[in-house]
């Protein structure tokens, strides 16, 4: 297989290939990332560079690739279904602005190459930063803003960086909003932070304090609250993420420094934290949540290795306890992101994550804690927003294992089988897909099911049924039409998939 995938590659690859076992990781994995393009002609350091979408294959061969009209400050991009990935404009070089302002939302179809731009004004002052989500059940975006406050609120300092939640249709209708700074009493920010904080650099203000710093929002319909879901607010700056009830706006908990759990490590220490200046936090399966780490400000060792970690966790919400099921950190510190990154669980089992400041992304099999993947994008331009500030990835087709089966005389009688999705969910919505057992390209079983919610594997199971001689195979397709068709071996130890890499 990789001698096959060699004669593919580009002779000068935007991103260098340090580690690739093709018998660890999935060939028919694309990842996508947002990587800086010269643009020429302006003045302004800010406009000099576009936002280039590139989507390349396990080789690091780049196989699509779309330059946006945006700067650099694309974010949060994510896959909306099954070929089009969704980001927005990050404007938050726009921080004393005291005018509301346009947000400005960019998708872009990969298999038709039409894209477009969904714009919409917002009531009130406000900066779109770091994260968005889309709900197309109610085709509406919850973003997060932030303002220096000025005269907004004045029972709070004017120097504070205020920041609120809001979701708003497509036309600008604002239908939701809370106020961070209104619950959460938070108003002093660490010397850390402080030096290297956001106000410093963009508003050029000595005095201005970036208290809150939220970096990820992810609101939960699975977890149905009071009625209109929970909503997942993490702040850099305070080492802790709150569950927020949307309809009642009521705090439910916070995990973190400043949290109401009890944490330990997966060995099972306390700890005063499970993460330090965090980023991308969402759940998974209900009460477990996956996390990047950067180990930034670590107060639990000050002046201890410089290496950020994939985190996962499960809460008890009744004792109050979050206990480590899945902590890796890299061999050195070249596995340290200060700022940016993400993580999350691919299917099969495998965690991808990306180091921003070494433009890095790294894949691991948990069973060994060995790196099975690694590229690290090759780019002269050197700029803080030419980062890999997050990656996400998109499988060509829906990626299906064998869970457990019986078997007698050479036959298959029964079988379990794990099914995901071909991209990351960030909403709970039902997609449907269906399952099928062929013999000679007639199917002898075919079975609808769910895919699990928020990347998880759906079980499908089929049986009673017996499938002995001839060339039997299994086809999963999804809700879009995409899909896998796989040859079965058969033998006295059991069933197995064929998998095959496919050039297309």
């Amino acid at each position: 297989v990789s001698r096959r995938f060699r004669t593919f590659k580009s002779p000068n690859p935007a991103f260098c290939l340090h580690h690739f076992d093709p018998t660890r990781v999935n060939l028919n994995q694309l990842t996508v990332v947002f990587s800086p393009r010269l643009a020429g002609g302006t003045k302004r350091a800010s406009e000099r560079h576009r936002a280039m979408v590139k989507v390349m294959d396990v080789t690091g061969q780049v196989v699509l690739s779309k330059l946006t009209t945006f700067p650099l400050f694309l974010r949060s991009h994510r896959f909306i279904n099954s070929t089009a990935l969704m980001a927005f404009e990050d404007q938050y070089d726009r921080l004393e602005e005291g005018e509301p302002m346009a947000i400005r939302v960019y998708v872009w179809d990969l298999a038709t190459d039409r894209d477009e731009m969904l714009e919409f004004m917002l009531p009130f002052p406000g900066a779109p930063h770091h994260d968005m989500q889309y709900n197309p059940t109610t085709d509406s975006f919850m973003l997060m803003l932030r303002y220096l406050n000025r005269k907004s609120d004045p029972t709070v300092a004017p120097d504070l960086m205020l920041e609120r939640l809001v979701e708003v249709s497509r036309r600008g209708d604002l239908l939701w909003h809370w106020e961070v700074h209104k619950h959460m009493p938070y108003r002093s920010v660490s010397t850390l932070d402080l030096e290297e904080g956001e106000c410093r650099s963009h508003i050029r203000s000595e005095s201005c304090q970036d208290v809150f710093h939220g970096n990820t929002i992810f609101w939960d319909l699975r977890d149905k609250g009071t009625g209109g879901g929970v909503v997942y607010y993490l702040s850099r700056h305070l080492d802790t993420f709150w569950k927020i009830d949307k309809v009642s706006g009521k705090v439910v908990w916070g995990l973190g420094r400043l949290g109401n759990f009890k944490m330990y490590s997966k060995e099972g220490k306390p700890m005063q934290s499970l993460f330090w200046h965090a980023h991308a936090v969402e759940p998974t399966a209900p009460n477990h949540f996956q996390i990047f780490d950067n180990n930034r400000g670590n107060l639990e060792n000050p002046r201890g290795l410089n290496r950020s970690r994939f985190v996962e966790f499960v809460v008890d919400e009744d004792r109050r306890t979050a206990n480590e099921t899945i902590a890796w950190m890299g061999p050195d510190d070249h596995y340290f992101g200060p700022a940016g990154g993400n993580y999350y669980r691919l299917p099969g089992g495998n965690g991808l994550g990306t180091f921003p400041k070494k433009r890095t992304m790294v894949e691991v099999d948990f069973r060994t804690g060995h790196i099975v993947w690694e590229m690290q994008h090759r780019t002269r331009i050197k700029t803080p927003t030419s980062i890999l500030y997050r990656v996400e990835t998109l499988l060509l087709v829906p990626h299906v294992t064998v869970a457990a089966h019986a078997h007698s005389g050479g036959c298959i009688t029964d079988a379990t089988f794990c099914v995901w999705d071909v991209y990351r969910q960030r909403v709970a919505k039902t997609v449907r897909g269906k399952l099928e057992i062929l013999l000679n390209l007639t199917a002898l079983v075919s079975v609808e099911f769910t895919f699990g919610l928020y990347w998880q594997p759906a079980e499908v199971s089929i049986g009673p049924v017996l499938i002995c001689n001839g060339s039997p195979s299994i086809r999963v397709t999804n809700g879009d039409g995409i899909f896998a068709h796989w040859p079965l071996d058969i033998s006295n130890s059991g069933l197995t998939i064929k998998y095959v890499a496919i050039n297309k």
